[in-house]
């Protein structure tokens, strides 16, 4: 029967689109699983559909919703990723864009020791950053009050001896405190695109000048 909405058609079917009418016809069973949730991204980018349903994706992957259209993914397993590799992704700036493109899921995607990481639109796989063993001392009242500047990303842009670490809004170096290595998220701070809010500006790493500031820039591979 023609039909213009599932609603009106029978228990096990969908309303399809065949030539140049809409008819119900029996409905392919989506894959097993359930697609991970994505926050809606905020950007200038044109969201495109890169499936229409489950058919259209290889293996286990199902069509589901990735922040700005449709892509395959890997159903939500509702546990930790145990295939994450070790390492952390490089830090992305809040407003940063790189390539809007969705190319792994998880780390296990990615060859070799790459990290599949955002670029602040998408996810691709990108070599982890190095991360110097100690921790980053906390901040006291002693502390003088630093601007909203990025002095540091990473602890490579440091001296040998230093860390990178959150200063108030900003990252400066700092020696570290010897000891067991924390969390990446509690050395470096938070990654992702949402977070990042109140840095003012980027300022090259002060041991080494200002001609080395862009390549630590932005969420672009």
């Amino acid at each position: 029967m023609s039909c213009r909405n599932d609603t009106v058609c029978s228990p096990g079917q969908k309303c399809c689109t065949r030539g140049c009418c809409a008819r119900c016809t029996p409905a392919q069973p989506a894959k097993p699983g359930v697609c991970p949730r994505k926050r809606a991204r905020s950007s200038a980018a044109t969201c495109s559909n890169r499936c229409a349903d489950d058919r259209d994706c290889p293996g286990n992957r199902k069509c589901c919703f990735s922040g700005c259209g449709l892509a395959c993914a890997r159903p939500d397993t509702g546990g930790h990723d145990a295939a994450a590799k070790p390492g952390m992704c490089p830090v992305v700036l809040r407003g940063s864009l790189g390539p809007c493109l969705e190319l792994c899921d998880t780390d296990s995607d990615c060859t070799g020791p790459a990290k599949c990481c955002t670029t602040g639109c998408g996810h691709v796989c990108k070599p982890p950053i190095e991360v110097r063993p100690g921790l980053c001392p906390p901040m006291t009242d002693d502390d003088p009050v630093a601007e909203c500047l990025l002095l540091c990303l990473q602890d490579k842009d440091c001296p040998p001896s230093q860390k990178c670490c959150l200063r108030g809004c900003g990252r400066a170096c700092v020696p570290p405190l010897r000891g067991r290595t924390r969390s990446a998220s509690h050395l470096l701070g938070p990654s992702s695109p949402e977070h990042g809010a109140g840095l003012a500006s980027v300022a090259a790493p002060a041991w080494r000048g200002s001609g080395e500031a862009g390549g630590h820039q932005g969420g672009a591979p």
